[in-house]
C-alpha cells in the first residue's frame, strides 16, 4: 500500500494535465483502500480513536447538504459531485496512512517521494523562464507567473512551499555532506521558482518560515551574543524587504482584472466583495447557516451575480459557507487535532518544526486562497499532515 501511496504523491504535481489518468487511479486507490481496510479490520481503530471521528462527523453532515442540493438544484450539484467525492476519498486515504502506519514508518519515504514528485514541475517551470509551455500567466505589467504543470501560479507557489519544508527536513537530518549540498540547491533552485509565480500568500509564509528557522538556530544552538544580534538583523532587514517588496509591487498589488468592473484594482478590493456577496447570501437561509448550502458552492451562489463562478479565495469563509456552522466545526477540529498532537506529544524537534511549518501554510492559505480544494496540493498537504500525525502515534521517539 505504501508504493501506491506514493505513486499517488507522484502524480498529483501532474494532474492537471492527466486528469483522466489520475481521476482513474485515484479511484482504484480507493478500491485498494477499502480492500485494504477491511482485511486489517482496522477501520473502527482508525476512526473513533483519533481525530479522523471528527472528520467523519464532518461527512455526516455535508452529505445532508449535498443531498438537498441535489434535490434542489441538480445543475449546481454536478459542479460539487467532484470536487466533494474527493473529499470522501482524501478520508479513505487518511485511514489507510494510519493503518500502514501501525506496522511500518514510512514517514522518512514519503518526504522523499513529495520532493521527488516536484522534480518535473521545477523542469517544467525553469523551461517557462524562456517558453511559453503548460501554465504561464502574462501580466497586464509584462512578468511571467509560472504556473507549471499546475492549473494556476498560485496553486505551484503553495506546492513548492510545502516541497520546501520538505526539504527543510531532510536537511536537518540529512548526514552525508554531499547529499545535504544537493538539498541545499534544490531548496535555493525552489524559492527562486516559488519567487517567479508572483503569489504574494506562499511567499509570506515562506519568509515567516526562513525567519523563525533563523532564530531557532541562534537562540537554541548555544550561539555566541553578536550572532543572535546579526541574526535578528538579518531577519528584520529580510523580513522588511520582502513586505516592501510585496506591497510596492505592481504584480502583487493589482489583479488580473476587477471581475466586476473589468477594470484594474485591488484583488484584496475584489475578495470583500465576494466576500460580502457570499455571506450575505449565506445570512438569508437558516439552513445554509446551519449545514451550508453544498461543497464549493460559494463559487455559484451569492447577492451578486457578477462574482458568480469565482472562487472564495478564503478557506474558512468558504467552509462556513459550504458546510455551515456546525460543518466547519467538525472540519477544522480534525485539523486542530491533527496538530495538536503531533506539535505537543512528537519527540523528535524536528518533526514538530516539520508540522508547526506545515500549519503555516494551512493556516494562510485558508486565509487568504483556495488551498482546500485544489487537488494538487491539498493531497499532498492532507497527507503529509496526517502522516505525521500517525508517525507521533506509533513511532515517537527522541531525536
Amino acid at each position: 500500500m505504501d508504493i501506491l501511496l506514493q505513486i499517488l504523491i507522484f502524480i498529483e504535481p501532474l494532474s492537471f494535465y492527466i486528469k483522466k489518468f489520475e481521476i482513474g487511479y485515484i479511484i482504484l486507490f480507493s478500491v485498494i483502500s477499502i480492500i485494504y481496510l477491511k482485511r486489517n479490520n482496522n477501520i473502527k481503530f482508525a476512526l473513533w480513536e483519533t481525530p479522523l471521528k471528527f472528520y467523519f462527523l464532518f461527512l455526516v453532515t455535508s452529505m445532508i447538504s449535498e443531498l438537498i442540493l441535489f434535490i434542489t438544484n441538480k445543475e449546481v450539484f454536478k459542479l460539487s459531485f467532484s470536487p466533494y467525492s474527493r473529499v470522501v476519498i482524501y478520508f479513505l486515504i487518511m485511514i489507510t496512512i494510519i493503518n500502514i502506519s501501525k506496522t511500518k514508518d514510512i514517514f522518512k519515504k514519503i518526504i522523499s517521494t513529495v520532493i521527488i514528485s516536484s522534480i518535473i514541475p521545477s523542469f517544467v517551470a525553469i523551461i517557462q523562464l524562456k517558453y511559453d509551455v503548460f501554465t504561464i500567466i502574462n501580466s497586464l505589467e509584462g512578468q511571467r507567473r509560472l504556473g507549471s504543470t499546475f492549473d494556476h501560479p498560485n496553486f505551484y507557489a503553495f506546492f513548492l512551499v510545502i516541497v520546501i519544508i520538505c526539504l527543510f527536513y531532510e536537511i536537518e537530518k540529512a548526514q552525508n555532506g554531499f547529499k545535504k549540498s544537493l538539498l541545499y540547491l534544490y531548496t535555493f533552485l525552489s524559492i527562486i521558482l516559488l519567487v517567479f509565480t508572483y503569489a504574494r500568500t506562499p511567499l509570506f509564509a515562506l519568509v515567516g518560515i526562513i525567519i523563525i528557522y533563523l532564530f531557532r538556530y541562534v537562540f537554541f544552538n548555544g550561539r555566541q551574543k553578536y550572532l543572535k544580534i546579526v541574526t535578528i538583523c538579518f531577519a528584520l532587514l529580510f523580513f522588511t524587504l520582502s513586505v516592501y517588496y510585496v506591497l510596492h509591487s505592481e504584480i502583487f498589488v493589482t489583479s488580473r482584472f476587477n471581475i466586476s468592473t473589468t477594470e484594474n484594482s485591488g484583488s484584496f478590493t475584489w475578495r470583500l466583495g465576494k466576500w460580502n456577496s457570499s455571506l450575505m447570501y449565506w445570512l438569508g437561509n437558516v439552513k445554509n447557516i446551519l449545514i451550508g448550502s453544498g461543497w464549493v458552492t460559494a463559487r455559484e451562489f451569492g447577492t451578486n451575480l457578477a462574482y458568480k463562478g469565482y472562487d472564495m479565495h478564503n478557506e474558512i469563509l468558504r467552509i462556513i459557507f459550504d458546510t455551515g456552522v456546525i460543518g466547519f466545526a467538525f472540519y477544522f477540529s480534525y485539523f486542530v487535532s491533527v496538530i495538536k498532537y503531533s506539535i505537543n506529544i512528537n519527540l523528535d524537534k524536528a518533526k514538530r518544526k516539520f508540522i508547526f511549518n506545515l500549519t503555516v501554510v494551512l493556516v494562510l492559505g485558508c486565509s487568504n486562497d483556495n488551498i482546500l480544494i485544489v487537488p494538487e496540493s491539498c493531497i499532498v498537504l492532507i497527507i503529509l499532515l496526517v502522516l505525521t500525525y500517525a508517525n507521533t502515534l506509533y513511532w515517537n521517539r527522541p531525536e
